[in-house]
Formats: C-alpha cells, structure tokens, sequence
C-alpha cells in the first residue's frame, strides 16, 4: 500500500477541521466523550484547541500539493510532535484518572496520524 503525503495531509485535515468545528460549537461533547466535567472554564480551554486545530486544517489543506522539501519536512516534524504528544498526554491523563476510557479511540488516531507523517516523510512519498 502505498501513501502519499496529499493523502495524509487531506485526511489531517478534513479531521482538524471536524475536530474545530465540534470545540467550537459544542465543546462539551468531546470533554463529556473523555469524562471530563464541562464548564466555562473547560469549555473555553477547549474552544481554544478548537483554534488551534483551524490552524492545523489551514496549513495542512494548503500544503496537501507541496513536493518533499525542508518546509514539507518541517510542517510533517510539527504533525508528528503535535499527534505523538497529544496521544501521550491522552494516556497519561487516563493512568492518573483524570479522563475516562473513551480517550482511548483519540490516542489510536493520534499515534495512527503521527505514524503516517513519520511514513510519508521519510520516505519522500
């Protein structure tokens, strides 16, 4: 099987933009999915990951055609780290008890996510 960083990169996408468009609108759904108490304080640290994931969409969406270079390699570096350490701090949060098991779903596509820039950055695909 063969995959390509357009594919990678539009798939990231279409999900940062879902996962915008869901903290923004609703952000008490995802935290009520991780068991996390919903409040205006939750609610606007999560709206403000919902910002910060438009800003993935954007980058990722606009750089879909970009042919491997430094700048494809670093925008694939911020993917991975931005993916692995939101996984990690999934798992983390769920050993301390601190969220429920519905985090798990979000660490499989994370790691999922920053294997697939890992893949398609060194390979040049």
């Amino acid at each position: 099987m063969t995959i390509s960083y357009k594919t990678v990169a539009i798939a990231a996408a279409g999900l940062s933009l879902v996962l915008c468009l869901v903290f923004f609108a609703a952000p008490e759904r995802m935290l009520d999915t991780w068991g996390v108490t919903s409040n205006p304080s939750s609610d606007f640290v999560a709206k403000r990951l919902g910002a910060l994931f438009l800003g993935m969409a954007v980058i990722l969406a606009s750089t879909r055609d970009i042919g491997p270079s430094p700048a494809r390699t670093g925008i694939c570096n911020g993917a991975i780290a931005a993916f692995t350490s939101l996984a990690i701090l999934g798992a983390v949060e769920y050993f301390r008890g601190h969220v429920s098991a519905g985090i798990g779903s979000a660490v499989v596509v994370e790691l999922a996510f920053a294997a697939a820039f890992l893949f398609v950055d060194r390979s040049g695909r």
